[in-house]
């Protein structure tokens, strides 16, 4: 990808539009309202000495024990783990965030990471559950993502719930690490060793259903296939695309990881973070002192999965942190983040009460203002936000990107200020090698502004799209180059 022959533009620009998003600021976590600064910081980690693996645990579905798993950890060693993982759905196939949201809420206030996993319950009203809650008898491709049928309304009724615990989180300020459909290349799930394009037709319909039907914009999301053995398919046999997944990972149960890596290489291509989804040790069945040494499962991944970023232990018999051996000396490992070791610094202060948020003024529902390119990303099914300006009281910050490695930002950004556009450098963690286009992701500190006016940021954002670049596209055509506008108040 050769940059040199793009160019900038200044437009003269004029501003009016309406108020469209609604944001709420939350406490104590520096990535409160900022997911694309979370996927950046999670980028970062491989390429640091150490303190770069996030330690993480499940606890029970629902919240409904609390954060017992954890809680115990806690008691016997004195460290809170980096993420707490979570899922909504009991066995009852019915999404329970009243219950589990006040947990994840606390956690991440308290500067942790939160993920959710869902086992979606077979929505086909004729399956005789003869394989467990979340088999299959039949095959309910493409039925599931096909509007007028029984198991496209059972299974859009389970994301609606979701949805609906995901937009608390939202406006609790939580980004979370969703982990949908795990585990696809095995038979064991009804979404597993489905054909490729009814799967990867299913991913895209979910991640579409949250992010642009439901506007969901606090979601990061991980691709996370079985390590592969045997017969399994291949790590990226059913990936659905770059523009669709945030995070990839694998899940591991395995007394030595290193000897499970299958597709951890392949995952790598990807240029996403890696992190292991679930792990847990393979041992007969074990309730109390199971005897697996923990400290195993840092060696492996010193040895085998080195660009880690994180790791979330099982809950339950056999497998739990809180069951088995030397679990103090991992967490104390020079490799594991914990939580209040995130983030390479101390949290903000949370904005004081009456203190300002802000919204973003523009995204794809309208119009382009004439002569700016668009705050969204013409080019994807989402089109996500590529402009995303969160605030602190009266300090808002520039989002900009995606987090593609074949999308470029340059270096230089306007901010509207007493009457006149001023310039700014952005600031990122991937520079190309002529020192003037950030790679996938920037952002900027745009300092103190009055957030009862509107306010306006400008940046200049490049595609590749396999045979040429799009820069600054007004339209998809992009048949002229713009500098992208967002505005917000």
């Amino acid at each position: 990808m050769n940059k040199n022959n793009l160019s900038l533009t200044v437009i003269a620009i004029s501003l009016a539009f309406s108020f469209v998003l609604v944001s709420h600021a939350s406490a104590a976590n520096q990535f409160t309202n900022n997911k694309q600064g979370l996927i950046n910081y999670l980028a970062g980690l491989p390429n640091k000495s150490d303190n770069r693996v996030i330690s993480g645990s499940y606890v029970s579905a629902g919240g409904r024990g609390g954060i017992d798993t954890i809680q115990t950890v806690f008691d016997q060693t004195g460290i809170w783990v980096g993420i707490l993982g979570m899922e909504y759905t009991k066995w009852n196939g019915i999404a329970n965030y009243a219950q589990a949201n006040p947990v994840l809420i606390d956690y991440w206030n308290n500067g942790g990471l939160v993920s959710i996993t869902e086992h979606f319950y077979n929505p086909d009203p004729l399956y005789d559950g003869s394989k467990g809650v979340y088999g299959r008898t039949t095959y309910p491709f493409p039925a599931v993502y096909t509007p007028g049928n029984a198991i496209y309304t059972n299974f859009v009724s389970e994301l609606d719930r979701i949805a609906t615990g995901f937009k608390q989180l939202q406006d609790a300020g939580v980004v979370v690490i969703f982990r949908p459909l795990h585990e696809m290349n095995g038979g064991w799930f009804w979404w597993g060793s489905a054909n490729q394009g009814d799967f990867i037709n299913l991913w895209k319909f979910t991640y579409n259903y949250f992010t642009v039907t439901k506007g969901l914009n606090n979601i990061i999301w991980l691709y996370n296939p079985n390590y592969v053995y045997g017969a399994l398919r291949g790590a990226l046999y059913y990936y659905p695309g770059s523009q669709y997944v945030d995070l990839v990972g694998t899940d591991i149960y395995c007394d030595d990881p290193a000897l499970c890596a299958g597709g951890y290489a392949d995952l790598l291509t990807t240029n996403k973070p890696f992190i292991l989804g679930e792990f847990g040790p393979k041992q007969n069945t074990c309730t109390s002192n199971c005897g697996y040494d923990y400290t195993r499962l840092i060696n492996g991944i010193k040895q085998a999965l080195p660009k880690s970023v994180g790791f979330i232990a099982w809950t339950g018999a056999n497998f739990g942190m809180s069951i088995n051996q030397n679990v103090l000396q991992l967490l104390n490992d020079p490799l594991v983040l914990n939580r209040g070791e995130l983030g390479g610094g101390t949290a903000p202060p949370a904005p004081t009460p009456g203190s300002s948020t802000c919204s973003n003024l523009l995204n794809s529902s309208l119009a382009v203002p004439t002569s700016f390119a668009a705050s969204f990303n013409w080019f994807t099914n989402a089109k996500e936000l590529l402009m995303n300006v969160v605030c602190s009281g009266s300090t808002a910050t520039a989002n900009i990107g995606n987090g593609s490695n074949t999308q470029y930002i340059y270096k230089t950004g306007y901010v509207w200020q007493n009457g006149q556009w001023t310039s700014f450098n952005y600031s990122g963690s991937s520079m190309d090698s002529g020192g003037n286009w950030f790679i996938g992701s920037a952002n900027r500190s745009l300092g103190t502004l009055d957030l009862t006016q509107k306010q306006s940021v400008l940046s200049y954002i490049c595609d590749w799209n396999g045979t040429k670049w799009n820069c600054g596209c007004h339209d998809s055509s992009c048949t002229a180059n713009y500098w992208n506008l967002q505005q917000f108040k």
